[in-house]
């Protein structure tokens, strides 16, 4: 999954979207889950590592594994199993 992640991530950069890889106020990339959440809601939009990331997403629900919903531990990316009986859309 992370090589397919890697691959749609390079893609939004010369499909249509021509995303950019954002930049934190340290000067690094902002790549990675933590650092996307750093960004302001726009750069968000408008970072390719977003959208790897929501692909990635999409598969893990399709797994059964969700973002963790409890206060701060979503900004940080932890996930959490789906509850029992938990079926995808």
């Amino acid at each position: 999954m992370i090589v397919s992640a890697g691959l749609y991530h390079e893609s939004t950069h010369w499909i249509d979207l021509e995303l950019d890889d954002e930049i934190l106020r340290d000067g690094s990339t902002a790549y990675g889950w933590a650092k996307i959440m750093q960004l302001s809601t726009f750069k968000r939009l408008t970072n390719a590592d977003t959208y790897a990331y929501l692909g990635l997403l999409a598969r893990y629900e399709s797994l059964g594994w969700w973002l963790d919903p409890h206060l701060g531990r979503a900004d940080h990316g932890v996930m959490m199993q789906a509850p029992a009986g938990w079926r995808p859309p």
